[in-house]
């Protein structure tokens, strides 16, 4: 007869103790994983939203038909009023929004939320004129080691006009 042995009720009870500390760290690494996931993909979606509502406001600076002008609107609100073919286009930063309002609306739209800070600069560069506007989106984050900040420049079209000196 072979000498067979079993595993005792202890042994299998340490087993299972030990299964149960590898899966619970198995978890809660998958856990983990998946918040910082989820925030990378929010995070690329905000720049992708900047980028894009930046490349609009650019277009719609290099499509002016006059010189654009940054006017006080009360309390610490700047509009820039970008004269364009079909009307005024008017952009400002109010509440953490920065909004826009065309011709054709009568009230301003949001159109890029979860804004930290807005400013608009006009700006020559040698003998081009054009307009700068810097963006800092809101961070979820206290300790963020990047702050999520765009500057977009785009220059005045000749049809609209040089800014004076």
């Amino acid at each position: 007869m072979k000498n067979e042995r079993g595993a005792t009720l202890i042994e299998l009870l340490v087993y299972i103790a030990i299964f149960a500390v590898v899966l619970t760290l198995a978890i809660s690494a998958y856990h983990q994983a998946d918040v910082t996931s989820r925030g990378l993909s929010r995070n690329a979606a905000e720049i992708v939203r900047a980028v894009q509502a930046g490349e609009f406001w650019r277009r719609e600076v290099r499509a002016a038909v006059g010189r654009p002008r940054l006017e006080a609107a009360g309390e610490g609100l700047a509009v820039l009023r970008l004269p364009l073919s079909g009307g005024e286009v008017l952009y400002h930063f109010k509440a953490g929004q920065v909004w826009r309002q065309d011709p054709s609306q009568a009230q301003p739209v949001i159109f890029l939320p979860e804004v930290k800070n807005s400013q608009f600069f006009a700006e020559r560069r040698g003998e081009v004129d054009g307009w700068r506007w810097e963006l800092e989106l809101m961070s979820r984050r206290t300790n963020a080691a990047i702050k999520p900040r765009f500057t977009f420049l785009a220059p005045l079209s000749p049809a609209s006009g040089r800014m004076p000196p």
